[in-house]
This record gives structure tokens, C-alpha cells and sequence, in this order.
């Protein structure tokens, strides 16, 4: 993730308040590793950023958000 100079320059404005939705077209787009994706969850989330994954959407909300981010939470439990 250090790498991705445009991924932290997001975080950086994340952080900042710049913006308060965060839009993907797929979770690829954002991670394509389950520890990374759980990380950058973890760092929206603690930003009151909302993820919205486009390819996902269903008239429910977005499922898969919200299950990696139960997951994270069970990953700082166990951590």
C-alpha cells in the first residue's frame, strides 16, 4: 500500500475531511488484498468516510462493505 502514491494521497485527504464518500466502480479497484482492503476500511472508517462499491450495489445497501467491515472488527478483536 506504501507504494500507491495516489492511494496515500487519498488517505492523506481522507484524513484531512476533503470528502466524505469515497466511490469505487469495484473493490479491485481498491485492493485486491484482503489484509490491504481490511486496513484501508479500518482508516475510511476512522476518517467517517463511506465506501460505496458500485458493482455491488443492491437495494440493501452495499453487503460487502459492510461484511469487511465486521471483518475488520473481528480482526481487531482476535488481534
Amino acid at each position: 500500500m506504501k507504494t500507491r502514491q495516489g492511494l496515500q494521497d487519498l488517505l492523506a485527504d481522507a484524513k484531512k475531511g476533503h470528502f466524505k464518500t469515497l466511490y469505487v466502480t469495484d473493490l479491485s479497484r481498491l485492493s485486491r488484498h484482503l489484509q490491504h482492503t481490511i486496513e484501508l476500511l479500518k482508516q475510511l472508517k476512522a476518517h467517517n468516510v463511506a465506501l460505496h462499491i458500485l458493482s455491488k450495489r443492491t437495494d440493501k445497501g452495499y453487503p460487502e462493505v459492510q461484511f469487511l467491515l465486521q471483518m475488520a472488527s473481528i480482526h481487531e478483536e482476535v488481534a
